[in-house]
């Protein structure tokens, strides 16, 4: 048996344990509404990373809070542009260089994507804790030589027949009555961290033994997730909830400036996202909330890659009559 076959069996395995064959009388729980719709959007979003070791810990947040962008959607793909918006916090937060891209499909029960994103510049939340001299008013110590890199690919089985994630995500089907779904997912994620000068600061290198002197932490994470996802419908109205939690392998390589080893260690994902708004035949209106974290682990330290957003989008649907 191939590995493709492997996964195929696998996956219809526990479909046919959690989401039995539905009752034929039921009918049909969507209709179709596949016209290529335009969502303008707007978002809030707050990430960093977290360096936590001995009971001590650093939290960096790049100064991107803000982000305008459109989404185009036609059977299925969804393409998402987006630009961060300057905020006049630049004096005491510093400048952000961020770059993403990000292509989704999303399939009635097979969701996948793929993400490329980089940042450059990170200020750190404590800032007494780094410049004993700072005082509140003051610019915030900011890290402007942290690079971060995240790259990886998503996919996503929805067990259960009578759900739709397209009624969920772009709203090119709408479900007739509320339903839910286990699901399982795969994902690959890279991770790059980097500083030429080092991660910690000086007045902090006695607390992190094993993060202090390193100059790059790169991971390739091999992960599978379970979850759960549920979708309440009243007429056009929805609102929908999904929650997962994963975990597998991961390749560590750890940098010490001139020391170089790999070390082998076990991930950790949870995600959580929630959306609700009107699924019209031609207008669409919601608002997506997002949460999700990642844990690498090394040694007595770990390090946290936190997510969350909240995005509100408005969009029109072409070619419905």
């Amino acid at each position: 048996m191939n590995s493709l076959s492997a996964f195929k069996y696998f996956f219809l395995f526990f479909q046919h344990i959690f989401n039995p064959p539905i009752d034929s009388l039921k009918g049909i729980n969507m209709v179709d509404q596949e016209g290529f719709s335009v969502r303008p959007y707007a978002k809030y979003q707050a990430w960093g990373v977290k360096m936590k070791s001995n009971n001590d810990a650093l939290v960096l947040l790049p100064n991107v809070k803000y982000q305008g962008g459109v989404s185009l959607s036609y059977k299925g793909f969804t393409l998402s542009l987006a630009a961060g918006i300057k905020t006049p916090y630049e004096q005491t937060f510093g400048s952000t260089n961020e770059k993403a891209l990000r292509l989704n499909y999303f399939g009635k029960r097979l969701n996948a994507s793929i993400f490329h994103e980089t940042y450059k510049s990170f200020f750190y939340t404590k800032p007494s804790e780094i410049d004993v001299s700072w005082a509140k008013g003051q610019r915030r110590p900011i890290n402007e030589d942290l690079k971060m890199l995240q790259a990886g690919i998503n996919l996503y089985l929805y067990f259960s027949p009578d759900y739709s994630m397209k009624a969920n995500m772009h709203q090119s089907q709408k479900m007739l009555r509320s339903a839910g779904s286990t699901f399982a997912g795969l994902s690959y994620l890279k991770s790059t961290y980097e500083d030429p000068f080092g991660f910690i600061p000086q007045i902090k290198s006695n607390n992190f033994d094993t993060l202090n002197l390193l100059n790059k932490i790169a991971t390739d994470s091999y992960l599978i997730s379970f979850g759960y996802s549920y979708t309440w419908v009243h007429h056009q109205f929805f609102v929908y909830t999904n929650l997962a939690a994963g975990s597998g392998i991961q390749k560590q390589s750890i940098s010490q400036f001139e020391i170089k080893k790999s070390n082998p260690a076990i991930p950790a994902k949870f995600s959580f996202f929630t959306s609700g708004g009107f699924n019209g035949k031609k207008f669409i209106l919601s608002l997506n909330v997002f949460l999700e974290n990642h844990y690498s682990f090394l040694n007595n330290s770990n390090l946290q890659n936190f997510f969350y957003s909240f995005r509100f989008n408005v969009g029109y649907r072409f070619g419905m009559q």
